[in-house]
């Protein structure tokens, strides 16, 4: 068939190239996903693949011998694609390439003020991307808080201003067993100052980096989002960047949120695809003995399968209408000239966007293993990862009890709880 209804497509050059790149790369991933699962192994040879293909340099900036891609977009296309091989792959793709585009675009306005020559790190960090020599994760969720909101990992400045000192736990740290980087929450805390939210980047190699290979979940078992201690690390003041009180709602922390959902539940709908494609592959085969006729030919396993497919488009095409809204809002507008009225319905739109679809696609899911029948719920049968894989999506911040007061908070015009 050469037309997939409400597909995900790229709408740029450079997303076409990196979209090409991850098709290219499916089949492999596919073939390698359930013994990935079974055994709880980091998907480590997926992502050697993707840096020595290029794929992973898609989000580095084109001056720096990356790919150039600069839209969430398409981002989403490439790592729905993904998701149709194996979730795992997708999930931990997505948290590089994102944190990659949101360096790229900081290397971006640095370059534009002529301020980047007092950050050769970044251009550092970002070649290497580019060259498939670093690999960044996200190192966000903590025990016992919502860390995008306080992180209880302190970052200590020393007497001289060098450097800070930052001590914390992570957990959930996807692809950390790859990672040459981690781009990490702190709580900035200096005396008779409010503590600060902050980003740091932290090299895996530095003393007092410990990444601990525990990931063992119901499901994304290849994913390596295991636990990070740090005790003590010192980190260059240059590689930590305050920004506003925590606890506070503030205009670029929303606007570096838009892009959180776009991957996410791309990857997640990718799963879904996979296992509505399984369905409607293996209806024709399966025929009951009495009849001799194949589900395929049942009225109403014809009536599930159209209602397994209406809900999957919709869901499609909220993703693609969000993501195309991110996209041309900071074509339009910087952190600095957005207002903070714009940024909080788009936020609300975006967050809405990931509850619809993130139980859309566990719905799918759910709908193909029934429709499967009882061998897909042998762990051996593919649809029983899927369905597993899937439940991760809501898991991911923000998730459903954080985004829908927010939403409804913004419906009443209302300034929400920072979540």
């Amino acid at each position: 068939m050469s037309i997939e209804p409400f597909a995900l497509r790229p709408r740029t050059e450079a997303g076409q190239r990196f979209f090409d790149g991850a098709v290219a790369l499916k089949e492999p991933f596919a073939q390698r996903a359930a013994e990935a699962d079974r055994e709880g192994r980091f998907v480590a040879d997926n992502v050697a693949d993707l840096c020595a293909s290029g794929v992973f340099g898609a989000t580095a900036p084109a001056a720096l011998g990356g790919g150039g891609l600069e839209s969430f977009h398409d981002l989403g296309a490439g790592i729905f694609e993904l998701g149709r091989a194996c979730g795992s792959t997708a999930i931990a793709s997505y948290m590089h390439l994102s944190a990659t585009l949101l360096l790229s675009r900081v290397w971006a306005a640095l370059e534009a003020s002529g301020r980047a020559d007092g950050a050769p790190h970044l251009r550092e960090i970002l070649t290497g991307v580019a060259e498939g020599r670093e690999v960044i994760a996200v190192a966000v969720s903590e025990p016992g808080t919502l860390a995008s909101v306080y992180p209880l990992t302190e970052a200590l400045p020393t007497a001289d201003g060098q450097h800070y000192v930052i001590s914390g736990q992570k957990i959930f740290a996807t692809m950390s067993p790859a990672a040459s980087v981690l781009n990490a929450t702190v709580r900035v805390v200096r005396e008779g100052e409010p503590d600060r939210f902050a980003f740091a980047l932290i090299r895996t190699q530095w003393e007092g980096v410990e990444l601990i290979d525990d990931w063992d979940a119901l499901g994304m078992r290849g994913s390596g989002s295991g636990q990070i201690r740090l005790r003590g690390v010192r980190v260059p003041a240059a590689h930590v960047a305050p920004g506003a009180p925590v606890r506070t709602l503030e205009g670029s922390a929303l606007y570096n949120s838009l892009v959180a959902n776009t991957g996410l539940i791309a990857a997640g709908l990718g799963i879904a695809q996979a296992a509505r494609d399984l369905v409607a592959g293996s209806a024709s085969d399966r025929k009951k003995a009495h009849d001799g006729r194949s589900d395929a030919e049942r009225p109403t396993v014809q009536a599930a399968m159209g209602e397994l497919d209406s809900r999957l488009w919709a869901a499609k095409a909220m993703t693609a209408r969000s993501a195309i809204d991110v996209d041309d809002f900071y074509t339009r507008f910087s952190p600095r000239s957005a207002e903070l009225e714009d940024l909080l319905q788009l936020a609300a739109a975006t967050r809405a966007t990931k509850v619809f679809v993130e139980r859309t696609a566990v719905e799918v899911v759910d709908r193909a293993l029934q429709l499967t029948g009882g061998g897909g719920f042998m762990s051996k049968h593919p649809i029983a990862r899927l369905y597993r894989d899937v439940r991760a999506i809501p898991f991911m911040i923000p998730q459903a009890h954080q985004s829908l007061p927010f939403v409804g908070s913004v419906a009443f015009g209302r300034r929400p709880e920072p979540c």
